[in-house]
């Protein structure tokens, strides 16, 4: 039922909030995130609103309505600082207080969680320990399939859109009817990056001088914009050595998307939280 609430975002734990309020806020800075409970008492530092000239105070004096959240969504105005509560030893972890909410919902998750049937659940990690294993085809997978929460990704970066696999311009390209040939898999230089992996369905499999080759369909999914192959490119890509298919976790099937995993957002002291913005009393 794709209408039906299936569970919160994993973006929730690193979201701030208030168990009175409809508001959320997510933190952009590459530090915040990482700083860990302390509770109430090993916490050595807290959030405030800044004092920044960059920060417009104001805005948790006007009501919550549609210009106040129009505010907050198109323009910095709210910034948050980390301070410390006392002295910080080098080398000792920075800590805040999450909250009591979080600490209940976290004590409540301990005492509530046991392992979960997983219907044969395997990470994907599992699967690339042996990087010289045999890769199966989709035929094959038809009678031996993968688990579900797996699937096979390559690494492939398209040749430019001008040029072919020997990096010859492709006079014919523009002939009408002509079929497009199957693409050689290349590797440039930045072929491994994490942004040209992208899922591939495996077509078939062939032993040349010792080793495998593989031919699969690539996809877009998960891709980013600048790298998707468009209904004019082939899609079908020849050559491909085993080191560059892995398996990956599908979207939302990795374990930190089980059922039972933990949710649960980060706390505003009270007193921080504007009382006009508790709309859910």
């Amino acid at each position: 039922n794709r209408g039906a609430e299936q569970g919160w975002q994993l973006l929730l734990n690193y979201c701030f909030g208030h168990p009175k309020s409809s508001i959320l806020f997510f933190p952009y800075s590459t530090v915040v995130n990482f700083i860990n409970h302390g509770g109430e008492k090993k916490y050595n530092a807290k959030v405030r609103w800044s004092k920044s000239l960059s920060t417009k105070l104001e805005w948790l004096d006007e009501p919550l309505g549609s210009d106040t959240i129009a505010k907050i969504l198109n323009a910095t105005g709210l910034v948050l600082d980390i301070v410390a509560t006392r002295d910080i030893m080098l080398g000792e972890e920075v800590l805040i207080d999450y909250g009591r909410s979080w600490g209940d919902a976290w004590n409540q998750h301990l005492q509530q969680w046991e392992p979960e049937t997983t219907d044969g659940f395997q990470t994907a990690l599992s699967f690339n320990e042996d990087k010289s294993s045999v890769v199966r085809t989709f035929i094959e997978q038809g009678e031996n399939p993968y688990p579900k929460s797996i699937e096979t990704s390559c690494f492939y970066a398209p040749p430019s859109n001008d040029e072919d696999d020997d990096g010859k311009e492709d006079d014919d390209k523009n002939i009408p009817g002509k079929k497009k040939s199957p693409k050689k898999w290349n590797k440039p230089r930045y072929t491994f990056e994490n942004e040209y992996l992208r899922p591939c369905v495996i077509l078939s499999r062939q032993r040349r001088n010792g080793y495998d080759l593989y031919s699969a369909y690539m996809m877009n999914d998960n891709v980013a914009v600048s790298h998707m192959l468009n209904e004019e490119e082939q899609k079908i890509v020849t050559h491909i050595p085993r080191y560059a298919i892995i398996f990956t976790e599908k979207p939302y099937k990795s374990n930190q998307h089980l059922k039972k995993t933990f949710r649960k957002e980060m706390g505003f002291p009270d007193d921080m939280w504007p009382s006009n913005w508790m709309d859910m009393e």
